[in-house]
């Protein structure tokens, strides 16, 4: 067989799989937007309480977690703080620290530690 026979019958061969081919593709298409519409129906304010409650991330972090699972999401800063507001409402997670309860407890720390290292130089 020359290679003047084969083009014609491979062109026919492309031609017989194109539909195959789109076909594909509005299936992929399709199942993309379902996979976002399931996304969605799971709420962006259950995802938010779960990123509180699971992991250490910051409320930047989870908003950026959030407005990249949920395009088009219009989720502030704002709405993190409310999650995280009601949840220590509700006592499943703990209350904020106050500055002035920070400084306290690191000065306690370094006291407890200063004196350990003084009574260990004085039993020495």
């Amino acid at each position: 067989m020359s290679k003047k026979s084969k083009v014609p019958s491979i062109k026919e061969e492309v031609q017989s799989i194109e539909p195959v081919v789109e076909v594909m593709a509005e299936v992929q298409t399709q199942a993309a937007e379902l996979v976002k519409e399931v996304t969605k129906a799971r709420g962006i304010g259950k995802f938010i309480v779960e990123q509180i409650l699971t992991t250490e991330k910051s409320n930047t972090e989870i908003l950026n977690k959030v407005l990249k699972e949920f395009e088009g999401s219009k989720t502030t800063m704002a709405c993190i703080a409310w999650y995280k507001s009601k949840l220590r409402k509700e006592g499943k997670i703990s209350a904020r620290s106050t500055k002035a309860e920070v400084k306290a407890e690191v000065k306690a720390e370094v006291k407890a530690e200063v004196k350990a290292e003084v009574e260990e130089v004085l039993a020495a």
